[in-house]
Parts: structure tokens; sequence; C-alpha cells
């Protein structure tokens, strides 16, 4: 009996010890490759490139169809060409996603001018983001225009983190790679790994500051937007490529409809910021956006005072219904010309 207890035993301290070795081994496998390495990364935001899919409208209840086209190129942009003369960054607003894919502005101002369009836009994006893209997809396509509009995606970000540089999963646009055995299940199966991860998406981008009372410092948010703003211009001009601004369409009023007040209404629910506050500082933003445009001698497409402000164009606080970016396409292509 005491014979089989020590074997019993010899055999654990073996297996345990095997057990170490074999995971000792592993981590340093794991440290030497490089797409499994715990490195810093740039995120470049945009789509995954050669889609042709429908998507079904989420939080948007006053759009019009049940499914919107998205076709994107090899780039990951919205667009039917892989180089295009003139190239629109910015978020949702550029995006145009619930809209009829040959409605959305950059499609009519391509066929109003003649020219090939590419359409940048992507959910969530701010003005990092762009620079990002701008720096790293967009200028080895040697476009001769390049159209940017932020302000909303900035604010936030600027409003609640202080920082473009932060935490959260959304707007930091350089990520650490923490999970090895995700990061290698992504690398075998992308396909089936991205199913998998938007299947479980739905945590809280903000939980953190949730309940917390926030103070927008309008100087340091219109000042770092600035700063990004001009960068833009600077890197067009530097690349012999056509800087043009635009405002931000919206529907902030003084005295705003029951559905804009409902929308922003969580500001003041979950962060204390009241509504004459948050548009004040939006209003500013796009301030912003003219004086640069004015001091640096380039174009400004001002949506913001040329878009209606009424549901007809916008369908909620700043997206462009159909109409609306109609409406968007015609007053750029003039603008441009």
């Amino acid at each position: 009996m005491k014979e089989y207890i020590m074997k019993t035993r010899y055999k654990t301290i073996i297996f345990v010890v095997g057990l170490y070795v074999l995971f000792d081994h592993c981590v340093r496998i794991y440290r030497n490759i490089p797409y499994l390495s715990q490195e810093a990364h740039a995120v470049l935001r945009r789509y995954e490139p050669n889609q042709n899919r429908r998507i079904t409208p989420q939080n948007a209840e006053n759009v019009p169809f049940s499914t919107y086209s998205l076709r994107t190129n090899s780039d990951g942009f919205i667009a039917e060409v892989d180089e295009g003369e003139c190239y629109f960054l910015g978020g949702s607003t550029t995006e145009c996603l619930y809209v009829r894919e040959y409605n959305r502005f950059p499609v009519i101002v391509g066929k109003t001018l003649c020219m090939k369009t590419v359409n940048c836009g992507r959910s969530g994006n701010n003005s990092i983001h762009s620079l990002n893209l701008l720096l790293n997809v967009v200028l080895k396509r040697k476009p001769s225009v390049v159209v940017l509009m932020h302000n909303i995606n900035d604010l936030i970000v600027l409003g609640l983190a202080g920082t473009y540089w932060n935490n959260t999963t959304r707007s930091n646009v350089v990520q650490i790679r923490k999970h090895p055995i995700r990061d290698a299940f992504s690398a075998m199966l992308p396909c089936t790994e991205r199913l998998i991860r938007f299947s479980c998406m739905g945590a809280d981008e903000w939980g953190d500051i949730r309940g917390v009372n926030v103070t927008l410092d309008k100087d340091s948010i219109c000042s770092s937007f600035r700063k990004n703003i001009e960068t833009f211009v600077f890197i067009c001009k530097s690349h012999g490529i056509r800087p043009v601004l635009m405002t931000q369409q919206n529907r902030f009023t003084d005295n705003p409809d029951k559905d804009i007040e409902h929308a922003v209404a969580v500001l003041w629910s979950d962060f204390g910021i009241d509504y004459r506050t948050f548009i004040s500082v939006y209003k500013s933003m796009n301030e912003e956006i003219r004086k640069c445009s004015f001091v640096n001698g380039i174009t400004c497409v001002d949506l913001d005072r040329a878009i209606p402000k009424t549901s007809e164009f916008i369908y909620d606080v700043c997206h462009l219904s159909e109409s609306g970016s109609l409406l968007a396409g015609k007053l750029i292509a003039e603008r441009m010309l």
C-alpha cells in the first residue's frame, strides 16, 4: 500500500513539474511571436475590406428602411473604387449608413463633379482616428481633395475622458493586446472570432464614470479639437492635397423639440451635463472649424448653417436623412467647384 502511495506521489510531482515546464515554454513562445506579444499598436478604425452585405439599423427609430447596403473597397472604405480623387473623412455623420448608398452625400458629390469619391466615415470615429487613416491609408492613394467633418464624437471623448488618449474601448487610438488565446484564435479564424466578438458586445464604454458629474472645459476641448483640424490642414497641404473642412449639421436649437431633448437627456441623468452647456461647447467647436478655414484660406462647407434643423433633413441629433444627404451633397459640390 505504501509503495503504491509513493508511486502516486512521484507521478503527481512529475506531472506538476512537467506541466510547469510546458507552461513556461508556452509563455516564452508567446513572448517571442510578434502578432501575439503584448505590444501597443495603432488602431485603424475602418470596416473590413471587400464587404458586400446588408445592415439592419440599430437604435435608429426614424429611418424609413429595414436594411441598408454596406459595400467596402480593398481599404475598408465605403466605395466601389479602390483609388479615388476625393476622400471624405469623419464619423457616422459622414458614413451615412442609414441612407441608401446612391443617396449618400459622398456619392452625390462624385456624380455631380464627375470624380471618384471614397467615403471613409466610420461610426464612432473622432478626428484622431481620421488623422490616423489619412496618414496610414489615404495618402498612399494620392487624392487631390480630402474633406473632413467632425464635432460631436470629439466633444463626447474630450468631455468625458479629458483627452483623445484614454482607455475606452472605442475611442482609444492605441491598444495593447492582452489576450494571447483570443489573439491566436483571431489570427487563425478571423471571421469566426468577429462573429463571437460582435455577438458578445454590450460593454459600457463609459461605465467607469457613469453617475459621476462631469464639468465640460470649453477652452480645453476647443483647443484640443483645433489642434487636430489644423494638423489635418497642414498634412494635406504638405502633400499637395486640397483640404476641405465641414461644420457638422445638427438639430440643436435654443428651444429643441421633444425628440432632441429626450436624446440628450442621458447626458444630464448620467453625467450631470445640461443641454445648454453641451450645445454651447458644440457650437464653439463648429466655430473653430470656420475660423481654421478662414485663417488657412481653405474651403469651408457650413452644413451647420445650411442644413435646416428639422427631422425632414436630420433624423436624430445630427445624422442626415435621405433628404438631408441629398441636400448636403448638392451644397458640398457647389462649394468645391
